[in-house]
């Protein structure tokens, strides 16, 4: 399957309709339909809230007939999608859901994984025009007692080295995820040049807390010294070559540490079972069911307490990203493309 030009017109529409909007102060439409396929995981990271707070049993998943409807839904919101979880790959049918995504039209579609049980589901290479690995530093202790399983740092290099060289043959990109913590900091110029030598990008993100917010220990002068100057230097990496997928301007902002105005309609996201935590799952007012409802915009405009200032702006990933985008669409023309390939005008992670 051809995804050598993954971003399509609707999606170019979407987003430039989304530019004018804002500067007009009218609402914004999703650019991105999150996902959330499942709540289970084959890891239990340290920094994961969703495993903490028991997401798996509050949030069942539907059954595939009920999550390909989700997906006709989700694609009546927003021209591209990204699947995630928990651990999208633990699903039987991942392959169904993502083929039919792609019958769709959705474009792109982003699968977010850790990337251990991919020799297992190869068939969604096929689907997919990137993929996201996590992978947060190469210190196999470290990594490993962050993910709560022995060998997992390893694997997960395997993973990436040897899906890496079919990036060309089977059309998708792969980017590397990382999560900068106190005991990942120190390893993260290892990681940028492990996915330079793999011809990967990589994205970063600071630790969050359940509502966004850095974790305290981010927050320790000692660490957020040391903090600073991890991401000065990805910082000036990125303005050598192209390996950070984020842009100059998030890079800034997640060294101070600091939020941009939120616009989270952005991101339409779906949990497991169909809920959908509107405007967005730190201050989320209302649950609606996907399925109970006309549409998404229909729950959206249906629901109350949602259109309020937000009193504590966070740095989760997929709306910050998506925010500064349509605030300062002049920046993905600043962004230097390998060949090939397209500055990404979607949330990175959502």
């Amino acid at each position: 399957m051809d995804h050598t030009a993954p971003f399509g017109l609707p999606l170019a529409r979407r987003f430039a309709g989304d530019v004018v909007r804002l500067r007009l102060g009218l609402p914004v439409a999703p650019l991105v339909f999150a996902d959330f396929v499942t709540f289970r995981c084959n890891l239990s990271c340290s920094y994961c809230g969703y495993a903490r707070r028991g997401y798996a049993r509050r949030y069942p998943e539907l059954g595939t007939a009920d999550a390909l409807r989700v997906l006709e839904a989700g694609r009546r919101a927003a021209p591209s999608l990204a699947v995630s979880g928990g651990e999208p790959l633990v699903r039987d049918d991942i392959v169904v859901l993502l083929r039919h995504a792609r019958s769709l039209g959705f474009r792109p579609i982003t699968l977010f994984t850790n990337g251990l049980e991919l020799p297992r589901r190869e068939g969604v290479l096929d689907c997919v025009d990137f993929l996201q690995v996590s992978l947060d530093t190469l210190d196999e202790v470290v990594q490993d007692r962050l993910a709560g399983r022995p060998g997992t740092c390893r694997t997960v290099q395997d993973v990436v080295r040897r899906y890496a060289q079919d990036q060309a043959a089977r059309g998708f990109r792969l980017h590397v995820n990382s999560v900068l913590g106190p005991d990942t900091l120190a390893g993260a110029p290892a990681l940028v040049e492990f996915a330079a030598r793999h011809g990967v990008r990589l994205t970063v993100c600071p630790e969050l807390d359940d509502h966004g917010q850095p974790v305290p220990g981010l927050l320790v002068p000692e660490t957020r010294t040391r903090y600073r100057a991890a991401l000065d230097a990805l910082i000036d990496d990125k303005q050598r070559r192209d390996v950070l997928l984020d842009t100059p301007h998030v890079l800034e902002r997640l060294r101070a540490l600091q939020p941009s105005a939120c616009h989270p309609d952005l991101v339409a996201r779906v949990y497991p079972d169909g809920t959908v935590p509107l405007p967005c799952p730190p201050r989320a007012a209302a649950w609606p069911n996907l399925l109970e409802g006309e549409s998404w915009r229909a729950l959206r405009a249906g629901a109350e307490g949602c259109d309020r200032p937000c009193p504590r702006p966070c740095l989760v990933p997929g709306p910050l990203t998506a925010s500064m985008l349509v605030s300062h669409p002049f920046a993905l023309l600043r962004e230097r493309p390998r060949p090939g390939v397209r500055p990404c005008p979607t949330p990175a992670s959502c």
